[in-house]
């Protein structure tokens, strides 16, 4: 763009002052509008009878202006409207500068709201103290019994919700509710709102900067939390998938036994009636952790989880029947050695992840038992000695999980 432009309107304009322009045009100077009203006829009438040309002082008497008026503007200034548009390209940038120092301080995240405040639904705010996800041997908060007025369901977690960035909510069919009423276009789930679908309904989650979520029918979801360092939802019944773009650990799905960590992946969380979870992952990886426990599933693999119990092992997706019931009694009906046999003898190479992780869900001579079939079934690398008969060393492990863990 030229500069003449701005000054004169000549030259080549640009597309956002052009833009300006026709924004601002209904408050463009008029000079005629501070003339009164005789002065306004006498402009409008054109030159006076008898004035040559270049007769600034018969113009000005026309115009109802004292003689010699024009004469004392300096000739840099030329007049009329040109300095309206270099004040319109002023104002314009001020009010760039102004949005920008807007967005900053609304992108640098939300202020904690005072220990004990009310959000605008009346949710109980956490107060100042920040949360991190869970980790492995936390003690995950207990699930409380159900009751009247209970959106969550069976094993719901009473935990308040915390102010943050609204999350948006967009019914996708049937007539999902959110709050206190259905989801209306353009409706945002603010912290401690509950999401409920019934059998015909469903609904989409965006949350900005995480991805997105799908709600099923029948289910119950929970905002807890929005804020810059952690989005967490809470599952209380039903069916959600998750599709995740964030940095692993900043998105949280509570279920009423556990938390799923997400790693950067997508997933889909299911909890029945009961309060039991099952996970079941597509691409990346999730972290099932509650009870002291934590499961590392990756794509292609799933994993259960029961209330006062946390998750169970992990297994790929086409495990066998067998090796599932047999997980299923070691980690939730206290089936003890038999169960653990049973799963040992239908294991093969590809579940060296459900191996893997009863290493350290066994002990004393069961624990040798699984460290045996395991190396049996996928040896470790050249360079690492493993012996049942002996206490694992930590270094060499390390150095077995990361052979086995490439076919995961």
């Amino acid at each position: 763009m030229k500069r003449d432009y701005l000054w004169d309107g000549s030259g080549e304009p640009d597309l956002e002052v052009v833009r300006l322009e026709r924004a601002l045009g209904s408050a463009r100077f008029d000079e005629k509008a501070d003339l009164p009203a005789e002065a306004r006829a006498n402009a409008d009438a054109g030159p006076a009878e008898g004035a040559a040309d270049g007769d600034d002082d018969a113009v000005d008497r026309q115009r109802g202006w004292q003689p010699g008026r024009r004469r004392g503007r300096s000739r840099a200034r030329p007049g009329g409207r040109r300095w309206i548009r270099p004040a319109i390209a002023i104002a314009a940038l001020a009010a760039a500068a102004a949005l920008v120092v807007v967005w900053q301080a609304r992108s640098a995240g939300p202020v904690d709201r005072i220990a004990g405040s009310p959000d605008r639904r009346g949710v109980e705010a956490e107060g100042a103290a920040s949360r991190r996800g869970p980790r492995a041997g936390d003690r995950q908060p207990e699930a409380r019994s159900p009751g009247a007025g209970d959106p969550g369901g069976a094993g719901s977690i009473d935990r308040p919700g915390r102010a943050g960035t609204p999350v948006a909510v967009t019914a996708l069919t049937g007539s999902p509710v959110a709050g206190q009423g259905a989801i209306s276009p353009g409706h945002v789930l603010s912290p401690g709102e509950w999401l409920v679908t019934d059998r015909s309904s469903r609904a989409l989650l965006e949350m900005e900067g995480i991805g997105e979520v799908r709600v099923g029918p029948d289910s119950r979801v929970r905002l807890v939390d929005s804020g810059p360092s952690e989005q967490r939802l809470e599952l209380g019944l039903g069916v959600l998938h998750a599709r995740v773009t964030a940095p692993p650990r900043l998105f949280l799905v509570d279920l009423p036994s556990a938390t799923a960590v997400d790693l950067g992946c997508e997933y889909e969380l299911a909890v029945d009636k009961s309060g039991a979870g099952m996970l079941r992952v597509a691409t990346g990886e999730v972290s099932l952790e509650g009870h002291g426990r934590a499961s590392l599933v990756p794509a292609g693999s799933a994993c259960e989880t029961r209330p006062g119990q946390g998750p169970g092992t992990p297994y790929r997706a086409r495990a066998p029947r067998a090796l599932v019931g047999a997980l299923r009694r070691y980690d939730f009906e206290a089936g003890g050695r038999r169960a653990l046999d049973t799963a040992l003898a239908a294991a093969s190479r590809r579940d060296s992840l459900t191996l893997w992780h009863l290493i350290g869900r066994s002990s004393g001579a069961d624990r040798a038992r699984v460290v045996a079939r395991l190396a049996a079934l996928a040896p470790p690398p050249p360079g690492v000695r493993i012996d049942p008969a002996t206490p694992l060393d930590d270094a060499a492990l390390e150095a077995w999980r990361g052979e086995l863990q490439a076919s995961w």
